[in-house]
């Protein structure tokens, strides 16, 4: 199984929402949920351990304006490596 170095990996800024319901200090990263059919080794795994994936996807949307940026995508394929140490 071919490893990915951790320094080749691009972090993911996360965002915080000020709401009447949301912390100011709590950050949130975008998420993604699969079947567990498509990836059965989930089940082996353990809940608040971090996996690496490489993930296929389609862009569908990019938006940037005064109020932000961000892009859109359409996951297409999914394929687990290894676990992050």
């Amino acid at each position: 199984m071919k490893k990915i170095k951790k320094e080749k990996m691009k972090k993911v800024t996360p965002e915080t929402y000020d709401g009447p319901t949301s912390s100011k200090n709590k950050k949130y990263y975008p998420s993604v949920n699969f079947k567990l059919q498509d990836i059965p080794e989930a089940k082996s795994w353990e809940v608040g351990n971090t996996y690496m994936m490489i993930i296929g996807a389609k862009m569908t949307s990019i938006r940037e304006d005064e109020d932000g940026s961000d892009v859109s995508f359409k996951i297409l394929k999914v394929k687990p490596i290894n676990k992050e140490k």
